[in-house]
């Protein structure tokens, strides 16, 4: 992050100070290095997780009910058969524990509050959340923020925050009130579930609680005054640190496949001309530079597609011992939500199709699409067609 940033300042000073009268001889590379700096930030959970995270973590065996009862694919994962063996093997970080608290107070009513949502539209973090609201059916405005700018930030209560998701809480009654702003898609899922309370008898087991309302169900497992239970916790430490990092290894892969990525951005209403192909052009770039940078990080070098199709296989034989219906049991749980939202991010593009074919995740993602049904979005903007699980 900090080399884009220096980067940028040399780039921008020769941009601004050559041409003799003034005027910028080199406008476009400034604002590409720019891009850079600030697409580093496109996927910005994900920088927060590094191997060291868990260093400080005191070295727990996982107990025989949290085994995932799978092999992790460890010849597939190179470098990335350590996260798994920290997801399920070693004691969770408080920073990470501290994200399954709710922040929405007791009785909070959601229905008494519009909500927004600031998202990239392919953030896998900001689907998570996506999903989350279109399963409890909560109606939603997505706000898009450009990734150069961020000015769709700027006139939050988190102005200086400029990661995504954000989900803005506005009060129906008091428009005028300052807003109400979750950051991190853990904590903004778990917040939300807790809200509309749900329950659960255990581990796995099918909640008999009742949906608070005809048209909004409820998810297990979770409780409105405690944690997703431990089994889920690690499977969204998973899906966060080893799913996403080989999400973004295959949606950038090539370059034809990094630009298909950030497609949507040319057709989307709310940028200038300018600022869809700039915002283009220059996150093709980056994200290919970092996919690139990435694979040869985790030593899955020209093998990222196997590798991606071995960790869908680990969690879908996870859901299949666990009964074949959800991971959450018979309803979907926090780690449905996770994974599933994950994978939304990849939606119509080509690494989709490739996995519907060469995993078996089809009828596990039949069942997401429809226990989560339309979205619940005010401004929804379909993004392109999706093969819907092999449909």
């Amino acid at each position: 992050m900090a080399h884009s940033f220096r980067a940028f300042s040399v780039v921008r000073r020769l941009a601004f100070q050559s041409g003799g009268r003034g005027r910028s001889v080199l406008p476009p590379v400034a604002a590409a290095v720019s891009a850079g700096a600030c697409f580093t930030l496109l996927l910005p959970e994900t920088k927060q997780r590094t191997p060291a995270r868990c260093a400080e973590a005191a070295s727990l065996k996982a107990s025989e009910n949290l085994s995932t009862g799978t092999e992790a694919p460890s010849g597939l994962l190179g470098k990335l058969s350590e996260k798994c063996r920290e997801a399920f093997e070693e004691a969770l970080p408080d920073s990470f524990e501290n994200s399954f608290q709710s922040e929405l107070p007791p009785g909070f009513k959601l229905d008494d509050y519009d909500l927004e949502l600031y998202q990239y539209e392919s953030c896998p973090f900001c689907r998570k959340v996506r999903v989350c609201l279109d399963y409890l059916k909560l109606p939603y405005k997505v706000v898009e923020v450009h990734p150069l700018h961020k000015k769709e930030l700027k006139g939050l209560p988190t102005k200086d925050y400029k990661k995504v998701p954000q989900l803005v809480f506005r009060s129906k009654s008091n428009p005028e009130a300052d807003p109400m702003v979750l950051i991190d898609s853990k904590r903004i899922v778990h917040s939300l579930v807790a809200s509309v309370g749900t329950a659960t008898e255990g581990s796995g087991s099918s909640s008999s609680s009742s949906a608070p309302s005809a048209s909004r169900p409820s998810a297990s497992p979770s409780s409105v005054s405690g944690h997703a239970d431990e089994f889920e916790r690690r499977w969204i430490k998973w899906s966060d640190d080893v799913l996403v990092q080989l999400v973004v290894m295959n949606i950038y892969r090539t370059w034809k496949e990094a630009s298909e990525t950030f497609d949507y951005i040319l057709t989307h209403p709310q940028f200038s001309f300018a600022e869809k192909w700039m915002a283009h052009l220059s996150g093709t770039a980056v994200m290919w530079a970092v996919a690139r940078k990435r694979r040869k990080k985790y030593e899955v070098e020209n093998r990222e597609r196997e590798a991606m199709w071995g960790a869908v296989r680990q969690f879908v034989q996870e859901v299949e011992r666990r009964g074949g219906v959800f991971l959450g049991g018979a309803q979907p749980g926090e780690g449905d939500f996770a994974v599933f939202g994950i994978l939304r991010s990849i939606e119509g593009f080509q690494c989709e199709r490739e996995m519907f074919q060469k995993t078996e995740v089809a009828g596990w993602y039949r069942r997401m699409q429809a226990a989560v049904g339309e979205s619940s979005a005010l401004n929804f903007v379909q993004r392109g067609p999706s093969p819907a699980g092999g449909k």
